[in-house]
């Protein structure tokens, strides 16, 4: 499983869109819609951010292939 498949699982389990991550986390929608579909990137503390939006800690991202 990839970073952008865990933030995606998580941000459908919740209900949040791209746009209200975007709004919580001060950041462009387009960059979030493009990080949780696995075609951007995000910086360390948007991606911090994100994941304190969404409850997810280091554990959620155990099993993620990194650089895959």
């Amino acid at each position: 499983m990839s970073i952008a498949e865990v933030l995606e699982e998580r941000r459908v389990a919740r209900g949040v869109s791209y746009a209200e991550i975007a709004r919580r986390c001060s950041m462009n929608p387009d960059v979030v819609s493009r990080a949780f579909q696995g075609k951007g990137e995000l910086k360390a503390k948007q991606f911090l951010n994100v994941c304190r939006v969404l409850g997810l800690d280091g554990s959620d991202f155990d099993k993620c292939e990194i650089g895959a």
